[in-house]
């Protein structure tokens, strides 16, 4: 499964079906930085509910930032969870 948000001309929107940590759900800082260079809206669905933040910025506010080791040892992902 490929992760990938739904993206419009307003909105960004994330379907997470799969929290990082415990009920940690947590999105790549590359999305984020798309969604501030594009100053989208964002729209998280998950199991708990759907949060809608009105700027990236708002979402950074209270993010806990995350490292997760993938296929690059050497170099981290970054996600950043609320």
């Amino acid at each position: 499964m490929t992760y990938k948000p739904k993206i419009t001309r307003k909105v960004m929107i994330f379907d997470l079906e799969k929290p990082i940590y415990g009920s940690a759900y947590a999105i790549w800082d590359k999305w984020l930085k798309i969604a501030k260079e594009k100053k989208l809206k964002l729209v998280i669905n998950t199991q708990f509910g759907t949060a809608t933040f009105e700027s990236a910025n708002e979402y950074l506010k209270n993010a806990k930032k995350i490292e997760r080791y993938y296929k690059n040892p050497n170099e981290p992902m970054v996600f950043l969870a609320t």
